[in-house]
């Protein structure tokens, strides 16, 4: 404990450590394709304890909310070099695209790892706040805009963006 302008504070976290603790969660959660997972065995996983997964985040919770953001981002940075590779010009290239990346072996434990995030978070919507909405709207931007080239207004580009994502998910 160290005090500050006469306030009682516990150790301060190290920021490097906290982002490498949520990177490797994230690995965990993705390997393993759910996120039904203890404190107890997160801190075994990680090599760490208890003590100070909750020093870094504050819950289970939270670190899981933490590791799932970094596992999105990590996927949207993925499909957006797959999708530059296939460089889809109109809806249903874009379509056939992002059958594409679905489909590939190395995203699949995400998707898998979201279905059931989306899942619970129908069922448990305090415990995955905003999933399901930033789920749609992390990719939404990236369609519209590949479909800019090909659509008549903008208006146009993010309907299609939507369809398509909806095409996707089922």
């Amino acid at each position: 404990l160290y005090a500050i302008e006469g306030e009682i504070r516990g150790r301060p976290r190290d920021e490097r450590q906290r982002r490498r603790l949520q990177a490797q969660a994230a690995e965990l959660l993705v390997a393993r394709r759910s996120c039904e997972i203890s404190l107890r065995d997160l801190a075994d996983a990680l090599a760490t304890s208890s003590r100070m997964l909750v020093h870094h985040f504050g819950s289970r919770d939270a670190l899981i909310a933490a590791a799932l953001a970094h596992a999105r981002s990590q996927l949207l940075e993925t499909c957006r070099a797959q999708l530059a590779e296939q460089n889809p010009q109109n809806l249903r290239g874009l379509v056939s695209a992002l059958r594409a990346i679905v489909t590939d072996p190395v995203n699949r434990p995400f998707f898998r790892l979201f279905d059931e995030v989306n899942a619970l978070a129908q069922t448990q919507p305090d415990r995955f706040p905003g999933f399901g909405r930033a789920s749609v709207h992390d990719w939404l931007p990236q369609f519209t805009e590949l479909l800019r080239l090909s659509s008549p207004d903008d208006v146009t580009a993010q309907a299609q963006a939507t369809l398509a994502l909806a095409v996707i998910r089922g």
